[in-house]
Order: structure tokens, then sequence, then C-alpha cells
């Protein structure tokens, strides 16, 4: 089995004529943290690999090839042998193929870029995902908070340092897709980093929703960079209450 993962993340600083400096700033990272990721030695975040992939024009499965082999390699690398609690000998061999070492943190999880657990309950229907681009950003993806109120679905999304008019909307019967921009006023060359966390850009997340909904009367407040979206229910879902006279025996 061989991987082909974090090699043409410098195959591609090579064809921009980047140096290692210049990609780790532009990507907000240490050159240091760069280095790991092209020798293999450490996987990104989502977040870093949305950033890495829009930054190249390219999708995170052009970029990160072989996701599906990686994942099985570190299932394995954190299962400790009995004897030892290192990998064992196979396992070894396969990080040495990836060009990984065998001291990967044992913390490690599978790194699932679009995973639907990690932003969506397990229940949803996967054909709904198919057609719908769940997430493109070249920024952190906003955390959501999606709740039944009433006859209502609320959709909660933090979005601190966005402007109201840099915030868009479209509703459809079964989804929602948010777009906003985080746009930075003016970038100070002289500034020396030594940590730089704040991401300015673009995202769009497509946010399913458990039950259809009326689109036509949804309605969106902005307050305190909270985004607070009510999409009524659709008239064939909404719960109805029947009462029932109970007669003794």
């Amino acid at each position: 089995m061989t991987f082909k993962i974090i090699c043409k993340i410098k195959n591609l600083r090579h064809d921009k004529d980047l140096t290692q400096e210049d990609l780790a700033e532009k990507l907000g990272i240490s050159r240091q943290s760069l280095i790991n990721l092209e020798q293999g030695k450490w996987l990104p975040s989502l977040d870093l690999a949305l950033n890495i992939a829009n930054f190249f024009d390219q999708t995170v499965e052009e970029v990160f090839t072989d996701l599906e082999n990686l994942e099985k390699l570190i299932n394995e690398a954190r299962r400790p042998s009995l004897h030892s609690g290192q990998p064992g000998e196979p396992v070894r061999s396969l990080l040495e193929q990836a060009g990984m070492e065998d001291n990967m943190p044992r913390g490690l999880m599978p790194w699932r870029p679009f995973g639907l657990s990690r932003f969506f309950d397990e229940d949803v229907d996967d054909e709904l995902m198919t057609d719908i681009p769940l997430i493109r950003s070249s920024m952190n993806v906003p955390a959501v908070n999606v709740f039944e109120k009433g006859n209502n679905v609320i959709i909660e999304m933090q979005l601190p340092g966005i402007k109201e008019e840099d915030v868009k909307i479209e509703v459809a019967d079964d989804h929602v897709a948010i777009m906003g921009e985080r746009k930075q006023e003016k970038e100070d060359k002289e500034k020396n980093y030594y940590r730089k966390e704040v991401s300015y850009g673009s995202f769009t997340r497509v946010i399913p929703l458990p039950v259809k909904v009326n689109s036509d009367n949804a309605e969106a407040i902005f307050d305190n960079g909270m985004l607070s979206v009510s999409l009524p229910k659709a008239e064939q879902v909404k719960r109805k209450e029947v009462k029932i006279k109970v007669k003794k025996h």
C-alpha cells in the first residue's frame, strides 16, 4: 500500500514558486508546521485543509489523495501491540511508506474531512447530501446550532467580525446555505506574529434541515455577531394535537 498524501503540497508550492516561509505566512501557520505537513508527520485540521485547497484552487481530495487508505492507516496506528504498547511491524512499515514517523501522537484521531458526524446528526438521509457542497471555506467554518421551537426550525450561527451586509442566506425546502466573508481592513506588514489564529476570507456552509420548511416565510436576525434564522415548518409536517376523551370501562 503506497500513499501520496502530503507531497502534493510541496509540488503545488513549487508550481507557484513559493518558499516554505511564503506559503506558511499565507496559510497563517509556522514554517515548522508546513515542514511537518510536507514530510507527512502531521495531518491538518479540516479548517487548514480547506484553506490549503482553496489557496491552490484545488479540491481537498486533489490535495490530499488516498484519504481512505490514510484513514485505515491511522486507525491501525492507534492500536498498540499487546507486548510493546507501540504499533506493530506492519503498521510501522505502512507509516514509513506514507512518509510518516512511528512517533505520531497516539491521540491523533482519524481525519475525516467531510465526515458528516462532525456537523450533522447521524440520522440525516445520505441522499440529501449527494449533490450539496457542504462546506467551502477560506476561513474557519462557523459553528451552528439547529433546533426546533414551536412550529419553526431555528438555525443559529456565530459570525464574529462579519458585517451584516457580508452575509448571504439561501433557503430551500430541505436545506439552508449560508455564505459570508470576514474582510481584513488593512494588513500590517510590520507585525511579527507569534501566533496567528484569526482567519479572514469567505465561507459557504450548507445545512440540511430535519424537516421540510416554508422557505417563503423564512426570517433572519443578525445581532452582535449572532445570526438567527427562523424557518416555519411546512404545513404537512406540523404536529397536530388530537384530544381524546377517556371513558371509563
